[in-house]
């Protein structure tokens, strides 16, 4: 099958205020253990390490290449589905944005050249086909001298079986967070060094917990459409004119005339 011409992301208003915040899409990548698959990234990981670090016991290839860092996943979701009723009712969204995919892909490198995110389908396999199918699929995909590392990559992008219908695509950026502790001499312990790389990596309040995000950037010409979620033509027609002030606001007036409604899951 085809890739797709677009790609949709599910949002809520408050949503999409935020990701219309400047002068680019501004999504927020959300860490792997806050997605709504508590196992995400994990599932395929445990099963895939252990594999990795056997087949390497006993060869001479280098240990910096087969060394297993403290990789986080950040995550912004697409789902290859529009205004699909499934998608509307799981995430309890009022908006649905189409973005370009091929933009997206493009948008991955920067100006010199350096990998800001991962941008690739996810594959929905059980534990078995993990094994059979890790290797070739998957790990070969990504350009890393080190061998975990690819492995984490690939990981970030295999789901379980359950999630199949959602037909999802990731934007995925690693970060390592670690601290580094030692035991004082009232055996307490004393921090010596706590590591929080990239700058992209923010705070918010959710559902009464602390979360750390990272910030996913696209270009404002990647958001090809804008599908609001009503209930009824009147409640439509107020949220589309806040959202036509809030794109003139934001000099994106080109999509005014992109925006639809859907009632499939009123709210």
């Amino acid at each position: 099958m085809d890739d797709p011409e677009f790609v949709y992301h599910y949002t809520t208003l408050g949503g999409l205020m935020g990701i219309l915040r400047n002068n680019f899409l501004e999504f927020h990548g959300s860490r792997y253990d806050s997605m709504n698959d508590p196992d995400d990234y994990i599932f395929a990981r445990d099963i895939v390490m252990p594999m990795i670090k056997a087949s390497f016991e006993g060869t001479d290839i280098p240990a910096e290449q087969t060394e297993d860092f403290a990789h986080y996943p950040y995550i912004v979701s697409f789902s290859e589905e529009d205004d699909d009723p499934f998608m509307w009712e799981h995430y309890g969204s009022k908006v649905c944005l189409k973005i370009d995919r091929k933009a997206i892909k493009s948008y991955s490198t920067n100006k010199e050249k350096n990998l800001l995110y991962y941008f690739n389908k996810c594959s929905y396999i059980g534990e078995k086909e993990i094994i059979t199918k890790f290797i070739d699929n998957y790990a070969r995909m990504y350009d890393s001298d080190n061998i975990c590392d690819r492995a984490d990559v690939a990981c970030s992008f295999i789901k379980r079986k359950a999630f199949e219908r959602e037909n999802e695509w990731r934007m995925v950026s690693f970060n390592y967070e670690g601290i580094t502790v030692s035991k004082n001499s009232n055996n307490g312990f004393t921090i010596q060094d706590y590591e929080l790389p990239d700058d992209r990596i923010e705070f918010e309040l959710k559902d009464g917990n602390i979360r750390s995000y990272k910030i996913f950037q696209l270009p404002c010409e990647s958001l090809k459409g804008i599908i609001i979620n009503e209930g009824d033509w009147s409640s439509y027609q107020r949220t589309r004119k806040q959202v036509e002030l809030l794109l003139c606001k934001r000099n994106m007036s080109e999509l005014l005339d992109n925006i639809t409604m859907t009632n499939k899951y009123p709210l």
